[in-house]
């Protein structure tokens, strides 16, 4: 009996050790300090800051798989019956982002709302299911808007935190994957989907300063608050000025620490269409927005 209760002594020890090193560590400042702004002016412009701010929209397609577990776990967020591969829409100069999700159960469209500059404003989120059945259940608007948030991230890296109300520290810098990276914390008010704040580290590569990992927070939703989850960011490509990653690995550090999730891939980009609102309609694509993205080879 009591090197049973020794056992389980340890294994409690273990697992809050592992947790500690999953969560994203509180922010000692109030305010960003200069180093934390030099990394991320750094980071953003290596990412191509100056020629990002003439892209006006950004269209892209995605193929991925989701891990066995993670679809019982979150199975509203996973939503695996949709979110296999999916065409997406980003019209930046309005704050909002479309997407069309293909899975063996048919097509969820999404379009979301999003302006929030300043720390407030207008956000809403429209889901759709097969192009007619319209969906009012709260859980699944906050998974739809958490996701299409998490999305324009990983795809943008630190340009989806520009003219955002943040604040930034700088963490201990780490080796990862044999490469040295500088760590950015992040706070944003408000932050993925309907969550009021959200917290991020960024893994900034020591040398050419592109994002290779981000963990973050996911506050969206009752089921996912206290969560930590990350995405490593793969495969770098130039369009335009401005690098994307192409493939992605995401895994949750807590609860269960190193639970692997998602692992998908860009097929397509493209920018500056034209794009605009009225395009993405309610189900469907339109117009311009329409055309499948360019496949990644035909830009190359």
């Amino acid at each position: 009996m009591k090197n049973l209760k020794s056992c389980r002594w340890l294994v409690a020890l273990l697992l809050t050790q592992l947790l500690a090193c999953a969560s994203i560590p509180d922010s000692s400042l109030t305010e960003t300090c200069p180093e934390a702004q030099a990394l991320f002016d750094a980071s953003a412009r290596a990412h191509g800051a100056d020629a990002f701010a003439s892209v006006s929209d950004i269209s892209v397609a995605y193929d991925g798989e989701w891990f066995d577990f993670i679809q019982k776990l979150q199975p509203v967020l996973v939503d695996p019956g949709y979110r296999k591969s999916s065409e997406e829409r980003l019209l930046l100069n309005d704050g909002l982002m479309g997407q069309i999700h293909t899975g063996p159960a048919g097509k969820k469209f999404v379009r979301r709302s999003r302006r929030d500059g300043s720390g407030v404003g207008e956000r809403d989120v429209l889901v759709i299911y097969n192009g007619d059945q319209t969906s009012d259940e709260t859980e699944v608007l906050q998974a739809a808007a958490l996701v299409a948030d998490a999305y324009r991230m990983f795809l943008l890296a630190p340009l989806y935190f520009l003219d955002q109300h943040i604040q930034m520290e700088l963490l201990a810098n780490v080796s990862l994957n044999g490469r040295l990276t500088d760590r950015l914390r992040i706070t944003t008010q408000p932050g993925l989907g309907e969550a009021e704040r959200d917290d991020y580290v960024l893994y900034v590569d020591r040398e050419d300063r592109l994002v290779r990992r981000i963990r973050f927070t996911l506050g969206g939703m009752a089921s996912t608050r206290g969560a930590v989850v990350e995405t490593d960011l793969f495969d770098y490509i130039e369009r335009q000025g401005v690098h994307f990653p192409t493939r992605f690995f995401e895994r949750v550090r807590k609860p269960i620490p190193k639970l692997s999730a998602h692992t998908w891939r860009l097929t397509g980009i493209d920018l500056n269409r034209g794009l605009t609102p009225d395009e993405l309609a309610d189900g469907r694509f339109l117009g311009k927005a329409a055309r499948p993205a360019q496949p990644l080879d035909a830009g190359q």
